[in-house]
Order: C-alpha cells, then sequence, then structure tokens
C-alpha cells in the first residue's frame, strides 16, 4: 500500500485552514500543531525532509535566504509557496483549494527537494526549483 503524503501549513497560514482540509478527508497538518512557534527553521526543515512532509508556505523569506534555502535543499524539502499578498481567509480557502488536485499530483511525482509557486487566482503553478 502506497503511503499518502502528509501536507503541513506553517505558520503564516491560518490553523483553521489545516482543519477545513482535514474534514474534507485530507491529510493535512498545522504547524503548530506539533512544533512551537520558536522552532527554528532548520529543525524544521530536518523534521519535513525526514517525515517525507510536504510543507505549504507564504513565507516570502524563505525563497530569498540563501542559508534557508541550502538547509531546505539539503534536507530534500517538498513544498509549495502560496503566493499573493493581503489575501483574505477566503481567499486563501479558494486558493488552497482550486490548486490541491494539482498540488497533490506534484507532490507524488517530483523528485525533492522542490518548491512550487501557486498563483492566488488561477491554476497555473510554476516550478521556482
Amino acid at each position: 500500500m502506497i503511503e499518502e503524503v502528509t501536507f503541513v501549513l506553517d505558520e503564516n497560514l491560518p490553523k483553521r485552514l489545516a482543519e477545513g482540509m482535514k474534514g474534507f478527508g485530507e491529510n493535512v497538518e498545522h504547524l503548530l500543531d506539533s512544533h512551537p512557534a520558536s522552532t527554528p527553521d532548520i529543525v524544521l526543515l530536518k523534521n519535513f525532509g525526514d517525515r517525507g512532509c510536504i510543507l505549504i508556505m507564504r513565507d516570502k523569506k524563505m525563497r530569498k535566504r540563501q542559508d534557508e534555502l541550502a538547509t531546505y535543499r539539503s534536507f530534500k524539502v517538498g513544498g509549495f509557496f502560496m503566493s499573493g499578498r493581503d489575501l483574505s481567509f477566503c481567499e486563501l480557502a479558494e486558493q488552497l483549494v482550486r490548486n490541491w488536485r494539482e498540488m497533490k499530483r506534484l507532490a507524488e511525482k517530483t523528485q525533492r527537494p522542490f518548491m512550487f509557486s501557486v498563483p492566488p487566482h488561477g491554476t497555473k503553478i510554476e516550478r521556482v526549483f
């Protein structure tokens, strides 16, 4: 039996978004369910890589911090960056649900490490690396 991929929403996404996806039967967790908010990114990235989780994030700074990107790559993390500024909860939920099927497909078929950018409107998911 193939083990289902676990998606983890970071602290920059609402916990109730993860709870809603779980309510629809999806294998989704929120970062704060298993780690304190003060957990260093290097510890989080190692944990995600070790567990084979897929990170869903809104932390724009991570995409620009070379040390964190190197850590992200070295621990073979897979992830999706939810792009867009000042989105309401409803808009974030629409963004995730609209792209969910493709995100799951990419998570299962793409060799790690990887990062994709998910558009705030539309469905054109683009590979960052």
